[in-house]
């Protein structure tokens, strides 16, 4: 099974503004996924790469 997500913006890299308030969010959802529809070790295998902008740990 694999999940993803994207946050891109064409031609131009998203305004960090946008990266910091969207991953919180999505961290809220991958741990409620797999809590609540059961997904096994979602969370721990989450891989995560940013391109050309900052993602700051969780």
């Amino acid at each position: 099974m694999s999940l993803s997500q994207n946050l891109m913006y064409l031609n131009v890299k998203p305004p960090q503004a946008d990266i910091d308030a969207s991953r919180p969010v999505m961290a809220l959802i991958e741990q409620r996924l797999e809590a609540e529809c059961g997904i096994v070790e979602l969370v721990k295998n989450i891989k995560e790469t940013c391109h050309g902008v900052t993602c700051q740990e969780l």
